[in-house]
């Protein structure tokens, strides 16, 4: 948050706006009643409604921090929640402000690393992730480590749902973004990288038909140059890519 919206660049800047308990847009109030005296009544609304959202994340990151006070049997890192889904919507959250301001194109996020033992609890698995990935074929494992998966789906579906309502432009941001969903591997039992699954997500400014299930055969890395042809990039490899994907 502090990277995208504030001046918190290092911890002593953010554990300073912690002290003082200040919001980032108490800051800027006259400079946003400047620019909405010089606005139309629709930006003006786009601007209220984009501003109650970074408020919105504020009011989250406070309770965050509070509630990180109040545990004396977990130590969480600031700013951090104990629950993973409050944890990685507020990160997707941050994903749409910033797409929305257009303070960059390009985001990425990754769960956890490879060999995380983090436990998943809203999952309803209690076996850490690595491990259970390692489920040697027995059927109780398989099915926890495809709740798992399946979580981690559950995880996206508030991120898509706010960037289709979101406007941008004549559609809306799902409508012109292009959002690649992937695994490092296609059998993590095995550490296989064979039938890995991916998927696309999104309009991509009209260059992506979506509600498909399709086999090819091929690297990921076909499908990442597929995808930068999608916006125009006509980048002619990357990595071990042989060709862009057919889709």
């Amino acid at each position: 948050f502090e990277r995208l919206f504030g001046d918190g660049s290092n911890p002593k800047e953010r554990a300073a706006r912690k002290q003082a308990k200040a919001s980032l847009l108490d800051a800027v109030t006259l400079e946003v009643a400047r620019l909405n005296n010089n606005l139309p009544a629709t930006d003006r609304t786009r601007l209220d409604e984009y501003l109650e959202d970074i408020r919105e994340i504020e009011r989250r990151l406070s309770n965050v921090t509070k509630s990180a006070e109040a545990s004396s049997t977990v130590e969480v890192p600031f700013g951090i929640p104990e629950s993973f889904t409050e944890h990685i919507n507020l990160l997707w959250d941050l994903q749409v402000l910033a797409f929305r301001a257009d303070i960059t194109r390009v985001s990425t996020l990754m769960y956890a690393h490879d060999v995380s033992m983090r436990v998943y609890p809203e999952s309803g698995v209690t076996s850490g992730n690595h491990p259970t990935s390692h489920h040697g074929g027995r059927p109780a494992t398989v099915e926890a480590w495809a709740k798992i998966n399946r979580y981690h789906v559950q995880c996206l579906t508030p991120f898509l749902a706010k960037m289709k309502s979101t406007p941008d432009g004549d559609g809306s941001l799902l409508d012109n973004t292009l959002i690649f969903w992937a695994s490092n591997m296609g059998d993590g039992n095995l550490h296989s990288h064979k039938g890995v699954p991916n998927m696309l997500i999104g309009g991509a400014m009209g260059q992506h038909k979506g509600g498909r299930h399709i086999q090819r055969a091929g690297t990921t890395a076909n499908l990442l140059l597929k995808t930068l042809h999608m916006f125009g990039i006509e980048q002619d490899f990357i990595g071990d890519s042989t060709g862009p994907l057919s889709l």
